[in-house]
């Protein structure tokens, strides 16, 4: 097995399918390497290593492979073709918890399972090699998502419990504290206003419920607002949504001392939600078809008292800047009470977010089929 010990430079193990010598699935690889992933890595001070290149193998390629991606700090795996070798070599580096920056071809359709984390598409030309304003937004992605990783953690969301590395440049705010009930729809509001040089990127929506299942509540215009505001951006804008809630919440919100409660405008609700992927997921389709997939938690807990976060990433059009707030929702005592959080804080708590969504289950509508057809009874 190669010497490691010499290595100066943080090194990038790239996954991708590489076929025979001049095949078009190595034309595309090499390409990929070359004009892509090394000129985005050398700005970013790492160095690029694919299998292939390494001399000195004396042992097992598989072996040489996994302590490569074991040891790697960083993983680039191109899921084009979703060649078999790259799958298995991409959930071994998920197993280890570490996390990757995954790419992929226009013509290839990503698994469902895979589908929720971010990746980049890019299209191929001729089958040889990539087509130009690809690579470009390519290398562009890259550096900002290796930025993205050095501000926040070394860990893949998938199962790590590390905390994310808070970023020190800027202090955070407590920008404002309400008691009342509802109150927190009026501020989530005031997140989503329209900016044209500070565009959202990323929301993430933790309810005890849910909002968008139930619909809202007759009494709360301004959660109708916050319900018909927030469904516009997803479908007229690039945005990531993470929502979770629990089934626990929302069949508690569904009856009352076993006594099934009338929400309004659920049916409304549930027809502006779409069946997602071969097993029926519920969920938002939005900008550019992307699926937004509702998460529930399984874990046992008390609704009632449940801490509820709405936090909003926006990305500076000039700069590229990202700075995120952070609505907090919670009971003290008898009060309903909220914070307006912004700085590195707030997004801290975006990347706890991503984490508990990327945990989390996805919701059926099997599941809530019979969890509603329950209070219909």
């Amino acid at each position: 097995m190669p010497d490691k010990s010499h290595r100066e430079d943080r090194i990038c193990f790239i996954i991708c399918p590489l076929g025979t010598v001049d095949s078009e699935e190595r034309k595309i690889s090499d390409d990929l390497r070359d004009n892509v992933i090394k000129p985005a890595l050398s700005a970013c001070k790492y160095k690029a290593i694919r299998i292939d290149e390494l001399v000195g193998l004396d042992g097992s390629i598989t072996t040489e492979i996994k302590e490569e991606i074991k040891s790697a700090d960083l993983v680039i795996a191109d899921l084009r073709g979703l060649n078999a070798n790259v799958m298995f070599e991409l959930g071994y580096r998920h197993a280890i918890n570490e996390r990757c920056i995954l790419l992929v071809d226009h013509d290839t359709e990503v698994p469902f399972n895979i589908h929720q984390y971010q990746h980049f598409e890019y299209y191929v030309e001729n089958n040889e090699c990539i087509d130009g304003e690809s690579k470009i937004k390519m290398i562009n992605y890259i550096s900002k998502a290796i930025k993205s990783i050095e501000n926040t953690r070394k860990k893949n969301p998938l199962h790590s419990v590390e905390q994310p590395t808070l970023i020190a440049e800027q202090p955070t705010l407590i920008e404002e504290f309400h008691q009342g009930r509802d109150l927190h729809y009026e501020k989530s509001l005031g997140l989503l206003q329209d900016n044209s040089s500070n565009i959202i990127t990323r929301i993430f929506m933790l309810q005890r419920s849910s909002t968008f299942i139930l619909g809202p509540k007759f009494d709360s215009g301004n959660e109708f607002i916050l319900h018909i505001r927030l469904g516009k951006l997803i479908k007229e804008q690039d945005i990531k949504f993470y929502h979770v809630f629990s089934l626990d919440g929302l069949k508690k919100d569904l009856f009352e001392e076993g006594i099934p409660k009338k929400y309004t405008n659920i049916d409304t609700a549930l027809n502006n939600l779409a069946k997602i992927g071969d097993k029926e997921f519920v969920g938002l389709v939005g900008f550019n078809c992307n699926s937004h997939i509702f998460r529930q938690l399984r874990r046992q807990y008390d609704v009632d008292n449940q801490v509820r976060f709405f936090i909003v990433e926006r990305e500076d059009v000039e700069s590229e800047e990202k700075t995120c707030k952070a609505i907090v929702v919670f009971k003290y005592g008898d009060s309903n009470c909220s914070l307006i959080i912004s700085g590195p804080i707030a997004s801290t708590l975006l990347e706890h977010g991503v984490i508990l969504y990327e945990q989390s289950e996805l919701l059926t509508w099997s599941e809530l089929d019979n969890t509603i057809k329950e209070s219909r009874k």
